[in-house]
């Protein structure tokens, strides 16, 4: 039945794969454990069916890091983080992320104060931390360094480096020019310990975010979070079920 469930879930669904319930458990031959049922679903999602590794990048599971870290002890960690008012820049373009500056601060702080306190829990040797600016300007290094912490020979990262596509080199402190004054304290207001914590430069000594502006950033997130779910939860849902939509994110 977990396996059931696990399979009709929309994220894996979208993998457009037949998995047989029974047939997975009857492959299970250690302890019937969720990181084995989990492990067992994921490895045959993946393209190449002979390679028993998976990933998953999904920086809102960083809410539950300490539950991923109980869950799955054998697992590696590469965290790369990004200044957070270019995250918020990338965010307020996406139809499911917070829908102004001052939630989109909130959320990457929250997130990121995840990491920084449950950081320790994971061993050293399975912890690659990376900076997203460091990474798109030096990209080569950074994919061999994170091939190497993940134990990966020497063909594979061949295959990666070849198949690799230039990255957006500009693709960072776009902030600086997109973002007004009054976002950039908005930002700041929620997230300048996390943002100086991890180098990245703040413009203002001790922002603060007046109350009744506070209530209206949240409101407004709320009420656009809402109609999002409405939206994709339901009318999709219905959809999916009964009129032949795919279950796939757009």
């Amino acid at each position: 039945k977990l396996i059931k469930d696990i399979s009709e879930e929309r994220p894996v669904r979208q993998h457009n794969k037949r998995l047989d319930p029974i047939e997975i458990g009857q492959s299970i031959t250690s302890s019937n454990t969720y990181y084995q049922v989990v492990n067992e679903i994921n490895v045959r999602l993946v393209e190449n069916e002979t390679n028993r590794s998976w990933g998953d990048k999904t920086p809102h599971y960083l809410r539950e890091l300490e539950t991923l870290i109980e869950t799955f002890p054998d697992a590696y960690y590469i965290f790369i983080v990004r200044d957070g008012r270019d995250v918020a820049l990338s965010l307020l373009e996406k139809p499911w992320g917070p829908n102004n500056i001052f939630c989109c601060a909130a959320y990457w702080s929250e997130l990121n104060e995840k990491f920084i306190k449950h950081r320790e829990k994971i061993p050293g040797e399975r912890l690659l931390f990376i900076k997203y600016e460091d990474l798109i300007s030096e990209p080569s290094e950074h994919i061999t360094k994170m091939y190497a912490f993940l134990n990966e020979g020497s063909e594979e990262l061949d295959k990666a480096l070849s198949s690799f596509t230039t990255p957006k080199s500009n693709n960072s402190n776009k902030w600086k020019s997109k973002l007004g004054p009054k976002q950039k304290r908005a930002f700041e207001s929620q997230a300048s310990t996390i943002l100086r914590w991890f180098d990245y430069e703040c413009e203002y000594d001790n922002p603060k975010t007046p109350a009744i502006l506070m209530y209206y950033y949240k409101f407004h997130d709320h009420i656009m979070k809402c109609s999002f779910l409405i939206k994709h939860n339901i009318v999709d849902g219905l959809k999916i079920r009964f009129f032949g939509k795919q279950p796939f994110n757009e």
